[in-house]
């Protein structure tokens, strides 16, 4: 039996210019996320509401799926490592934490903070 998982490796080392090109707009439609995330956000919104904003972007630009659970959280919550309820409400001056990235024929992450 071979051990196949240096073969994995190997090609995963290497990427084609189809492949390069499809992590690039995957990249794109994170940014443009991102981007209508702090467009968006204000004090009294609740943390999946911008969520809901963040996947919205993703799904007009065919990226149907988040790569993993979004994490927006506000005030304290963005010190909680994972948090993933996304359930509290914005205040005025609350720094944002985003984890996002969509996945769009391979995966990318994109994490940012935002204060407002």
């Amino acid at each position: 039996m071979t051990d196949w998982r240096p073969i994995v490796h190997e090609m995963r080392l290497f990427k084609s210019p189809e492949e390069i090109a499809v992590m690039r707009r995957a990249g794109e439609i994170s940014a443009l996320a991102h981007i209508r995330a702090m467009e968006k956000c204000r004090p009294g919104m609740f943390e999946y509401q911008l969520e809901g904003e963040i996947h919205h972007e993703f799904n007009r630009h065919g990226a149907r799926y988040p790569s993993y659970n979004t994490i927006v959280g506000s005030g304290e919550n963005g010190c909680i490592l994972h948090y993933t309820e996304n359930e509290s409400e914005m205040r005025d001056g609350d720094l944002v934490l985003i984890d996002a990235g969509c996945e769009y024929k391979v995966t990318r992450a994109t994490s940012r903070v935002l204060s407002r």
